[in-house]
């Protein structure tokens, strides 16, 4: 400390804090394109172990691009995540869920 210098006595004895649980957020959507299987996101290669398939790659430069497009804020704390898909035969949403989430993850949101 600098000689001279004032020692702030600054004290949490008149703070108030409050206590309440926080209110659920405004929801809001978000459109993004269909994303692969979860079946299809990486693939083994020798000496560089799973990687993001090609497909994968597109996609998720794609979706980056429509999230920063829409974005509309950072959530803090915890999320509910709803996703509507096409049916497109192919196989169920669980399926489709990991790349969205991994998405929104990557992308802070």
């Amino acid at each position: 400390m600098r000689a001279g210098a004032k020692i702030s006595t600054f004290s949490l004895d008149r703070v108030r804090v409050e206590h309440r649980p926080i209110g659920p957020a405004e929801s809001f959507t978000l459109v993004l394109p269909s994303p692969p299987s979860t079946n299809n996101l990486f693939i083994n290669v020798d000496g560089r172990g799973r990687v993001p398939t090609g497909n994968y790659a597109r996609w998720r430069k794609q979706a980056a691009d429509c999230l920063w497009e829409q974005r509309k804020r950072f959530v803090p704390g915890p999320v509910t995540i709803g996703i509507e898909l096409e049916d497109r035969g192919d196989g169920d949403l669980d399926n489709c869920a990991k790349a969205v989430i991994d998405l929104t993850v990557q992308n802070q949101l």
